[in-house]
């Protein structure tokens, strides 16, 4: 896997144990088989993204197949991707289902689960607006319910390579935000900036109906932002919820990667690093 280093951007040869970056600096491989190659001067917190809860919660949900419809999608979207990477891979369950290379989180517990559960698949802790591998190392990348920035996106992946990018449209579990909020609020997510190197950028809907009881939908709703919100009064009665159908609605992003994308990004990060030089030394 062609990682590199967080700290200087070198590439960062891999090892059983160890990795070392040619200035010296080392990381190990956590003994569940994961690289941590996000310093904690990346970090907006100390203990950033998903936590377990939410993770186990939605591991249990996903694992019982209600997004099936997702992941044949994704399937069908990448049919000749070879090496995908998983931005944004939380406890890895899309990544290990589309036999993804790679998947990358800001949670160190989600990586930690993802790497666990697939011997396969190389798992970092990492940002998505700093990705931790080496140029054109990938021809396929998807991003669920994740940021996604499409100059780091383009650098990491081979020109001509599929990026799906997934988000929930409106109405998404609609009945579920029902239960928590007396007033629900139609969901609204901002795609990336594909800027002028995106290609061939399509959207398209993907909305099918689920049957969930109470157990289930308890643990949709900890994957959720809906939980934060919910009392401890309505979270007891979604756990006694009887069988609810619930409103799936995603829209999927479909761009593909220039031929002059990883140029692009070259250049962006060469000119970023001679405007902090100059700033520095007029400083």
């Amino acid at each position: 896997m062609n990682l590199k280093c967080p700290i200087c951007d070198l590439a960062l040869p891999t090892a059983i144990a160890t990795a070392y970056c040619p200035n010296g600096h080392s990381f190990d491989r956590a003994k569940e088989g994961y690289w941590n190659l996000l310093p904690v001067q990346h970090k907006k917190s100390m203990d950033p993204g998903d936590n377990k809860q939410m993770l186990q919660a939605r591991r249990r949900f996903l694992e019982a197949g209600h997004y099936a419809p997702l992941v044949n999608h994704l399937t069908q979207c990448l049919p000749d991707a070879t090496s995908i990477v998983d931005i944004g891979c939380g406890e890895g369950y899309y990544a290990r289902t589309i036999g993804a290379a790679s998947g990358v989180d800001i949670s160190k517990d989600g990586v930690r689960m993802a790497a666990k559960s697939d011997a396969q698949g190389i798992y970092a802790v990492g940002s998505a607006y700093r990705l931790p591998y080496q140029d054109d190392t990938f021809d396929g990348a998807i991003s669920v319910f994740s940021p996604l920035d499409w100059t780091e996106c383009c650098r990491v992946l081979k020109p001509g390579s599929p990026v799906i990018w997934v988000a929930p449209l409106a109405g998404h579990l609609k009945e579920l935000a029902a239960m928590v909020y007396d007033e629900v609020r139609p969901h609204s997510a901002s795609p990336p900036d594909f800027g002028e190197i995106g290609e061939t950028v399509t959207r398209e809907s993907l909305q099918f109906t689920i049957e969930l009881a109470g157990p289930e939908l308890s643990d949709l709703l900890c994957m959720t932002p809906y939980y934060w919100s919910a009392s401890e009064q309505k979270q007891a009665a979604i756990a006694q919820a009887p069988m609810t159908q619930v409103s799936v609605e995603f829209e999927v992003w479909s761009a593909r990667v220039p031929a002059s994308a990883s140029s692009a990004a070259a250049s962006a990060a060469l000119s970023s690093s001679s405007a902090a030089a100059s700033s520095k030394a007029s400083s």
